[in-house]
């Protein structure tokens, strides 16, 4: 580990600081003219505490990255730019890149003498910003940086230009792309290169599990993994109000949430059914609220809105929830802090529910769970309307992945019944007519 370079290409490259005077400000010494490198002259101990303390901070701050690591990859896609020469000018460069490592595609002649084998997927991140000129290459002394929003719009110009996906991401767009055209038009004063790194990692990680439904199904069972279930089951107002009140009712897959607007005069309870997850992972806690609008264009197998999906952070106190927004991302539902009734309040609200006349804003689709076999070549789902459907495995190549305790079974809603399988799968099939169970390769069977 040679620390003095690791400071020379920091100070450099401007990666954490835009400016050199910002980098002053934050290491606490003179940089402008000695450059980092030499901070404390020939003692290693004040360089190595330099760079220790800069790597604190990157972890902290950009979803915890590896300073070092982040500067060896760079090193490395830097020294993969030389030897390709001029071919890494290609304008596809980008798109072969994202081809290789995110949807299973061969490296073109002739870079695979070059890349194919070699190159790994850190260097991804190094390489889609320096290929947008948003990074400069490593021995470049481009000064202080002048227009570093242009570096993040052209980035993520590149990188949209360059994603195709294989199978319908379950959304119109990924969210961590959202999160950067939001930070893009909203946070100019918090953009350096660094955080730059991080986000194009953010929307590598997110695309490597929804380009197929293989790797979707990946993600989505480590995801679920960390999926919690605090006792929150009840009735939840803001402090000292009964209207709006919220109801939390457990299901299989997290948990319903209805927001509940009475209205006394008329009798009436206009009602809000979301689905909301809650997830932790050491001392990270959030929460996905799925507007209802969602189901739509689930069932007619169109990309969700992004607008749809609402994620919050949140922490429980006692007998409290606060949610919290997710920085650059918008969100659907007004949730802040909540406080939950005691059991004997109930009552009031039950007499609501059970007396007013309910009002839905958005049609409910019923899901039945009713997986009932799976042998090597079929999966059996058992029929509402006797016998079971027999579905071939070669319908979609996730479905050798599926587990006898997966959320797969039935839903029927405006006339038509639906195949649905869980979340991570992102699956939903037709199937109310003969024909269509004809074209997709399912027949019913009176037994297993």
């Amino acid at each position: 580990m040679d620390i003095k370079k690791y400071l020379g290409i920091v100070d450099r490259s401007r990666l954490l600081c835009n400016t050199t005077e910002e980098l002053k400000h934050l290491v606490e010494f003179e940089v402008s003219k000695n450059g980092l490198f030499r901070i404390g002259g020939k003692s290693m101990f004040i360089k190595e505490s330099v760079f220790r303390q800069l790597s604190h901070i990157v972890f902290d701050r950009y979803n915890g990255l590896n300073l070092q690591e982040v500067l060896d990859s760079y090193i490395e896609a830097d020294k993969y730019l030389d030897n390709l020469g001029s071919l890494g000018k290609n304008p596809l460069m980008a798109k072969y890149l994202i081809g290789y490592f995110y949807e299973g595609q061969a490296m073109p002649e002739p870079y695979k003498i070059y890349l194919e084998g070699k190159i790994k997927e850190r260097h991804a991140y190094l390489l889609i910003p320096m290929l947008s000129k948003a990074l400069p290459r490593i021995k470049e002394k481009g000064g202080d940086v002048t227009d570093i929003r242009q570096a993040y719009v052209a980035t993520l110009e590149l990188i949209n230009n360059s994603l195709s996906l294989t199978d319908a991401l379950p959304m119109e767009k990924l969210p961590s792309i959202e999160k950067m055209e939001n930070f893009i038009r909203n946070s100019p004063n918090q953009m350096n290169r660094i955080h730059l790194i991080s986000m194009v990692k953010e929307i590598f990680t997110e695309y490597r599990g929804l380009c197929n439904h293989s790797n979707l199904v990946e993600v989505s069972r480590n995801i679920y993994r960390h999926m919690v279930f605090p006792d929150i089951k009840g009735f939840w107002t803001a402090k000292d109000s009964t209207s709006p009140f919220w109801l939390f009712e457990p299901i299989h897959n997290g948990y319903n949430l209805y927001e509940c607007i009475p209205d006394n005069s008329k009798k009436v309870l206009n009602t809000t059914k979301y689905s909301a997850q809650f997830f932790e992972s050491g001392n990270f806690r959030e929460a996905t609220i799925i507007h209802p609008e969602a189901a739509k264009y689930i069932f007619e197998r169109k990309p969700v809105p992004n607008n749809l999906y609402s994620y919050l952070t949140y922490k429980i106190h006692g007998d409290s929830i606060e949610f919290t927004p997710r920085a650059g991302i918008d969100c659907h539902i007004n949730l802040r802090k909540l406080h939950k009734r005691p059991k004997e309040d109930w009552t009031y609200f039950m007499n609501i529910i059970n007396n007013y006349k309910e009002q839905e804003a958005f049609p409910e689709y019923k899901f039945q769970i009713c997986l009932s076999a799976i042998t090597e070549d079929y999966l059996f789902v058992k029929n509402p309307d006797g016998g079971y459907y027999k579905i071939p495995i070669t319908l979609d190549s996730c479905l050798k992945q599926v587990s006898i305790t997966d959320n797969i079974g039935i839903t029927q809603a405006s006339g038509k019944t639906y195949l649905a399988f869980g979340d991570e799968y992102n699956l939903i099939y037709d199937i109310s007519t003969p024909e269509k169970l004809e074209e997709l390769g399912i027949t019913i069977v009176s037994e297993i």
